[in-house]
């Protein structure tokens, strides 16, 4: 009996896994198709909360030289002036141990609250952080939040979310001018 309820949790899982990849399959297939960094970022946001049904998704970029050109731009894109703060490099840097891999929390927030939109302030009892990947730097982060501590937790598999920032730093290189590449930090 035990052998039966085991295999029934194991094709639940995966089924649920299956479902998980089609849903960030479905985003980032639709990424490259917008024209402006505006719209990818409106799409990214909106996409992530209304398919994961997660309350609290916006992003922080930094204020690294090889930010800017981004920051300016959402600046401009108005679905976004709620869901976007401006973090100093430092602080995204601190917040990610100085990696390039998605952060998960559900203990020790309160540094994490420095990422929060200036516009839109709420609670939360646990967060993923995963960074925007730009000229082989971290210079953001795309943070979804939710109320509920289950939600996000240290070890959680986060190899989806991967895949899809790095769909968005590829849509991000290539609508970068030709001639202003630089070199990835080491």
């Amino acid at each position: 009996m035990k052998d039966q309820t085991d295999r029934r949790e194991q094709m639940e899982t995966l089924r649920k896994n299956k479902e998980l990849a089609r849903k960030y399959a479905l985003i980032g297939e639709a990424l490259p198709a917008f024209g402006d960094e505006g719209k990818l970022f409106e799409a990214l946001v909106t996409g992530v909360r209304e398919a994961f049904e997660i309350p609290y998704v916006w992003i922080s970029l930094t204020d690294a030289p090889e930010a800017l050109d981004l920051l300016v731009k959402l600046r401009q894109a108005p679905a976004l002036k709620d869901v976007l703060n401006v973090v100093r490099l430092e602080t995204l840097q601190e917040l990610l141990g100085g990696g390039k891999a998605p952060v998960l929390a559900n203990e020790g927030l309160k540094p994490f609250y420095r990422l929060l939109p200036r516009r839109r302030k709420f609670f939360f009892k646990s967060i993923v952080m995963a960074p925007l990947i730009l000229k082989g730097r971290a210079v953001g982060s795309l943070n979804s939040a939710d109320p509920s501590p289950a939600r996000y937790q240290p070890g959680m598999d986060t190899g989806l979310l991967e895949q899809l920032m790095a769909v968005v730093s590829h849509c991000l290189e290539e609508k970068q001018p030709s001639g202003t590449e630089t070199a990835p930090e080491p």
